[in-house]
């Protein structure tokens, strides 16, 4: 019963292994401004599930702007703790806002769940990122 057990408890673990390292297979980027300036363009792609994380901190009060330029397969979301700080939660290329909190967030660039299904290959775009008082 115990060798049972055992090999339960290892063939779980590393079930858990390709579970995590397949759902971790994302990229961070730490969103940086040019002295003077409050835009920033960056260049990436995604494929499949995958995502791409760009990270900033702002201020309450503060207007974001993001726009993904390129294939029509990429979205974005922006994020504060884990959560989408749009009212709607609908797949955009395109976000305009007041952010709600000081801290750190995240404009998230991955794709549709039906374009993650059918396309392996990386699709390219540009993203630009703009905070305003």
């Amino acid at each position: 019963m115990k060798k049972h057990l055992f090999i339960a408890a290892l063939l779980f673990a590393v079930v858990g292994v390709f579970s995590v390292s397949s759902a971790s297979a994302q990229k961070k980027v730490n969103v940086r401004f040019k002295a003077g300036t409050s835009s920033a363009v960056y260049a990436g792609s995604v494929a499949g599930y995958a995502y791409v994380d760009y990270v900033f901190t702002a201020k309450m009060g503060q207007q974001i702007h993001a726009l993904l330029d390129g294939n029509n397969k990429a979205i974005l979301g922006v994020m504060r703790n884990g959560l989408r700080i749009a009212d709607d939660s609908t797949e955009t290329r395109e976000f305009s806002g007041e952010l709600p909190a000081n801290g750190t967030y995240i404009v998230r660039v991955g794709m549709m769940r039906a374009d993650a299904r059918r396309t392996k290959t990386p699709i390219r775009y540009s993203l630009e990122i703009s905070i305003t008082d």
